[in-house]
């Protein structure tokens, strides 16, 4: 019974730091394209034109939310690396004390960087949609609106490459927060029954000393 909860509470370790790095790995990547999306625009003649000026704004966004992604993803990778030397530490077989101890750690490290995982889910939801409008916008060379409809003249085959890339980053993007986010949920719900529990400790503790 120690053992598979021992299994079990590793391989969500491991899961729990395997997204958080992924997630830093696309924050990076999400500042280098807005960064190339700026250079490339600025490049180009600036922001003359709606299809430039699109570029520049999903550029700056991608790159703004990249930085806010990886801070909160530092914050949150920094206590899992100490949690998991701190379990490959332990000797083996671990004892039920040992283990409790360390779900509780677990189960903390949560709690205390909750508001960081709601950050980066929120940060790489929006900057997989800047990345996104940022990918199809340069593949777009011009782009106007007027009273009777719109019209756009696609750029030349040579941007088709980094237009793709940076798609592929927008929905690794989105993918990454999603699945993060489906993690978030059952350890809300874990949580919430963890305080209720206490709650129900804190209760039962002042009836008696009552």
């Amino acid at each position: 019974m120690t053992l598979n909860i021992s299994e079990q509470s590793a391989r969500e370790l491991r899961r729990f730091f395997g997204v958080t790095l992924l997630n830093l790995v696309l924050g990076v990547l999400a500042i280098a394209f807005g960064l190339q999306g700026i250079v490339t625009t600025l490049e180009q003649g600036g922001i003359l034109g709606l299809a430039p000026l699109i570029r520049l704004l999903a550029g700056g966004a991608g790159v703004i939310l990249g930085l806010l992604w990886i801070r909160s993803g530092t914050q949150v990778l920094k206590g899992i690396v100490a949690l998991r030397e701190e379990y490959r530490a332990v000797e083996k077989p671990i004892s039920e004390v040992t283990l409790t101890g360390l779900i509780v750690r677990m189960v903390s490290l949560y709690r205390d960087h909750q508001g960081s995982v709601s950050i980066m889910i929120l940060a790489g939801t929006l900057c997989g949609f800047s990345l996104f409008v940022l990918g199809l916008a340069t593949g777009v060379e011009v782009f106007e609106i007027y009273n009777g409809g719109m019209t756009f003249t696609l750029n030349n085959l040579l941007i088709i490459p980094a237009m793709v890339l940076t798609l592929g980053v927008a929905l690794a993007s989105l993918l990454s927060s999603w699945y993060f986010s489906r993690f978030v949920r059952v350890w809300n719900q874990r949580l919430h029954e963890i305080e209720k529990s206490e709650h129900a400790l804190k209760t039962t503790l002042g009836l008696m000393e009552e």
